[in-house]
Order: structure tokens, then C-alpha cells, then sequence
């Protein structure tokens, strides 16, 4: 399983700071201040699902059919859903309009029937997440690696969740494990990098934001990716190569890299 990540939204504040869609920490840097911590993304990878896998894990619904096709005059067995399949299309449906508390108690209903439907308890994490009901999150995340050790998403979600209750270095290892499963999966890469750069292993960070280069993501993580590289670079002395990073960051249109760029400037070499 693949993660689809969405767009980070930049935001002030610690790593710790629990969002809807995602966390960035890029604040300001100014001559003479100490410098930032590293910026991060937590993205939550909202999975679609075509109709037809849906089906297969809750059974056909004559609601979802008349959802297909607006034009048929089948009409709606009932406002209120009966089967497991028609209240976790409620669920996703609530989810995508984030009507959080509606969509988790839908997929809670699916799950009475199901208890072991992955996708379920997978959403259901997702939401418990962005209400900050950290705890209940982990318990889904877990269950759903359970389900699919391989899941590399979960093991992400759940280093992302930890992570927000402080839980720094098992965070790390579940990034770790996540991109055993998928080495192409860059949030994960990017947010162990961070955690390296906090510990003070600069060596690491920087391993880990040029894989995430290497694999080519879209222009705003690339920006925050040489930002961050910027940063380790600084922290290790290593000013002009940083001061190339910071240019690169600033290129690609990442917030707070003029200020570090002109902040290497005027540092002496």
C-alpha cells in the first residue's frame, strides 16, 4: 500500500502541534538568533478507494449504486444506513466534508459488524488523530499493522502520532520501519531526518533529506527538504554549502529560507 500524500499547510508552532491535514515547523530566522529547529510534514495520507474494492470488503449497496449513477430512479432504501458497507461510506463521506466526530462514530458502526475491516480501522485512526484523541489513534494504527505488517502508511501514522505525544524516538523507529516497507515514502523520510537533526546526529538528517531529493517530490517539499539540509550543514559548520541550500531553498519558494540565506551571508566563513 502506497501512501497518497496531500499538500503540507505551513504552520508555526512545535513538532508536537496536532493539525488537520498536516504539520510544518518553519519559523523565522533573524541574524544573531539561534537558529530554528528543523522544519517537518506530517501528511495524512487519505487513501481513496474505488468503489468496487469498497464493495468487496463490506458487500454491494444499493445506495452506493444509486450514487454511481444519478440518472437511475432506484430509489434509496432508507436514510439510515443497515448494512457495514453503507456506514462506511457514510463514514468517508463525513470525513471528506470533515465532519470528524460524525465520520468516526460511522466507522465505529462498521466496525461493530467488522471488527477486523482494515480500511475502517484505518479511517477511524486518521480521525481520532486529527481530534486529538492521540491514544485511541495508536490503538487503530496498531491494529491496522496487525492486519498488514506491511502497511507502511500505518507504521507513518503511527510514528506521526507518537510523535505528537512527545514519544520521539519510538516515532523514529516507525518511520524507520515504514520506509522498510516503502523506501520511496518521503514524509517518513523527512520527518526521521528531522528527529536525527534534533538528536544531533547531522550526518543522518542529511542522509536522509538527500534520499528524499533523490526521489523527486513536488516543489514545496523539495524547498523544505534544502531548508532543512540548510540547517544540518550550519549546525555542522559547514557554511557554504548551507548557504547552497538556502538558495535552492529559496528558489523553490520556501518560507523562512531568505531569512537563514541572508543569515549565512553575513556569518563569517
Amino acid at each position: 500500500m502506497r501512501a497518497v500524500p496531500a499538500h503540507a499547510v505551513l504552520t508555526v508552532g512545535r513538532l508536537a502541534q496536532v493539525r488537520v491535514d498536516s504539520s510544518q515547523l518553519a519559523p523565522s530566522t533573524r541574524h544573531g538568533t539561534p537558529d530554528p529547529p528543523a522544519a517537518t510534514v506530517t501528511v495524512a495520507p487519505l487513501v481513496t478507494l474505488a468503489f468496487d474494492e469498497a464493495e468487496a470488503l463490506c458487500g454491494r449497496s444499493m445506495a452506493l449504486d444509486v450514487r454511481r449513477d444519478p440518472k437511475r430512479s432506484v430509489p434509496l432504501p432508507s436514510a439510515q444506513p443497515k448494512t457495514p458497507f453503507e456506514y462506511y461510506d457514510l463514514g468517508r463521506s463525513h470525513l471528506r466534508a470533515g465532519r470528524l466526530d460524525e465520520a468516526a462514530g460511522a466507522f465505529e458502526r462498521t466496525l461493530e459488524e467488522r471488527p477486523r475491516d482494515f480500511w475502517s480501522t484505518f479511517y477511524l485512526g486518521l480521525c481520532h488523530f486529527r481530534l486529538g484523541r492521540l491514544h485511541d489513534a495508536i490503538a487503530d494504527f496498531r491494529v491496522c499493522i496487525t492486519l498488514e505488517p506491511k502497511a507502511a502508511v500505518c507504521h507513518y501514522d503511527l510514528g506521526r502520532t507518537r510523535e505528537a505525544l512527545g514519544q520521539i524516538d519510538e516515532a523514529a523507529r516507525d518511520y524507520t520501519r515504514a520506509l522498510a516497507h516503502d523506501p520511496k515514502l518521503i514524509a517518513a523520510q523527512l520527518n526521521r531526518g528531522v528527529i536525527a537533526h534534533q538528536r544531533g546526529r547531522f550526518d543522518d538528517a542529511i542522509a536522509d533529506f538527500d534520499e528524499a531529493l533523490r526521489q523527486r517530490p513536488d516543489r514545496a517539499t523539495r524547498g523544505l527538504l534544502h531548508y532543512n539540509k540548510a540547517l544540518a550543514l550550519k549546525a555542522q559548520g559547514h557554511r557554504v554549502e548551507a548557504l547552497a541550500d538556502a538558495e535552492a531553498s529559496l528558489q523553490l519558494g520556501h518560507q523562512g529560507a531568505k531569512a537563514l540565506r541572508d543569515d549565512l551571508r553575513l556569518t563569517p566563513r
